[in-house]
């Protein structure tokens, strides 16, 4: 219960993934609950019980035990999960090494993702500044063809107005 009270008293305030999927797992597993029961207990949805449970158990125990997940964005850390555990110890330890922000570490789970081969892999782990400098780059410079350029400018300032307002909505929800 009072696990329970502390989730419900400052969810609101937004807690992080990591956290909310330790909750899940030390009442499945400590205090021996279902996971109707424990939807009930934190006014959630089963399917969002399941979900934390199943992301808790996906992802590597050391990085959780270190604690350096906690520091990830929930996107990274969702993609993170879809990997095999050595990988995630990997990119993680990269991540920190190189104190890539939550977006730069998203983007590098994401070309991990999409690498070809060992090769490409193992530029991404030896220069992952440069590998994400390289694939924003490449974002960047595709324009819409048929666009002229106060278009395409007019095109890139819409976008980063979108991403701001995403920003703060983000910030007036926590």
């Amino acid at each position: 219960q009072m696990k329970a009270q502390l989730y419900l008293r400052n969810h609101e305030r937004g807690m992080v993934l990591v956290d909310e999927c330790r909750l899940v797992h030390e009442l499945c597993e400590a205090e021996g609950l279902n996971q109707v029961e424990i939807a009930s207990l934190l006014e959630r949805h089963k399917s969002w019980v399941c979900r934390r449970l199943g992301l808790w158990k996906s992802l590597s125990p050391r990085l959780l035990a270190e604690g350096a997940i906690a520091e990830l964005g929930a996107g990274s850390v969702r993609r993170l999960a879809l990997l095999p555990v050595s990988n995630q110890e990997e990119l993680v330890a990269v991540s920190l090494r190189e104190e890539l922000g939550e977006q730069a570490t998203a983007t590098l789970i994401e070309l991990w993702q999409k690498a070809p081969d060992s090769q490409a892999r193992r530029y991404l782990l030896e220069q992952p500044r440069a590998a994400i400098e390289l694939a924003r780059a490449a974002t960047q410079d595709r324009a819409d063809p048929r666009l002229g350029k106060s278009a395409t400018k007019v095109h890139e300032n819409l976008v980063m107005m979108r991403q701001a307002a995403l920003r703060v909505i983000r910030q007036m929800r926590s």
